[in-house]
């Protein structure tokens, strides 16, 4: 896993947020791993070789993990996103917002064309909170966001593309 060589050299060079991003990364990256090999089993592959495969996933993120512990470095702390709200999209797919003006779109992005916006509504499952869809996306992207996920998704629910769910 890249994201422990990653920490550890942002660790050695003083880029602390680098570092917390990495360690947190690792958790991210073994559970959409996890989640493969799942599929797999669903698929008919030999149970053994997956269980032997996630055993193996799950002592090198350990193994990664403990190198950035050891190093002092601390999981990630997102601090843009404190929404609590739970956001269910109501219809399949982007959002790419052509049937609002531009000058509607209070400075959001088209979800056909934003990689950010993208991501984020396909966490959009009805039970992950903001807070949750914002830190997943920033895990699939591979680095802190700067952007206004709450305000995104309000706007969305202003607009009836999403319900939003206190």
């Amino acid at each position: 896993m890249a994201a422990g060589a990653v920490g550890i050299g942002a660790s050695a060079s003083g880029d602390v947020q680098a570092a917390t991003f990495s360690l947190s990364r690792l958790d991210y990256i073994a559970d959409r791993n996890k989640a493969a090999l799942t599929t797999l089993g669903t698929l008919g592959a030999d149970p053994g070789v997956l269980e032997k495969a996630n055993n193996r996933l799950h002592q090198f993120s350990e193994f990664q993990k403990s190198r950035l512990r050891d190093a002092g470095i601390k999981p990630y702390r997102p601090s843009h996103a404190s929404g609590g709200a739970i956001v269910r999209r109501k219809r399949v797919g982007s959002i790419p917002l052509d049937d609002l003006p531009t000058d509607k779109r209070e400075g959001f992005p088209s979800g056909a064309w934003d990689r950010i916006v993208t991501l984020a509504l396909y966490w959009c499952d009805g039970k992950r909170t903001i807070a949750e869809v914002a830190y997943l996306t920033e895990m699939e992207i591979g680095r802190p966001l700067k952007f206004d996920f709450d305000g995104y998704f309000r706007f969305l629910g202003r607009h009836g593309y999403v319900e939003i769910a206190n």
